[in-house]
């Protein structure tokens, strides 16, 4: 059973803004991968991660991994 607010933590990557904010699964018991991804080139965009297959016994280890996440997808797919 989920007692509290879900955390959510916000950092910089460069030009990028990264959000995570791991969400519980009480059906599941786990804790399940939030984060996105926004940044303002010419216009205002924005990337969504969830899950990803993975899932966590606890809030900490699922909100560090959202910015693992992130910082991954930023690495494959941002311009050079």
């Amino acid at each position: 059973m989920q007692m509290g607010i879900p955390r959510m933590a916000g950092i910089l990557y460069g030009i990028y803004i990264l959000i995570s904010r791991p969400r519980y699964d009480d059906k599941l018991g786990v804790w399940l991968l939030y984060a996105s991804v926004s940044w303002d080139g010419n216009k205002y965009q924005y990337h969504q991660l969830t899950n990803l297959g993975k899932s966590f016994d606890t809030e900490e280890e699922a909100l560090a991994f959202g910015f693992v996440a992130a910082r991954a997808w930023i690495d494959a797919h941002k311009s050079d």
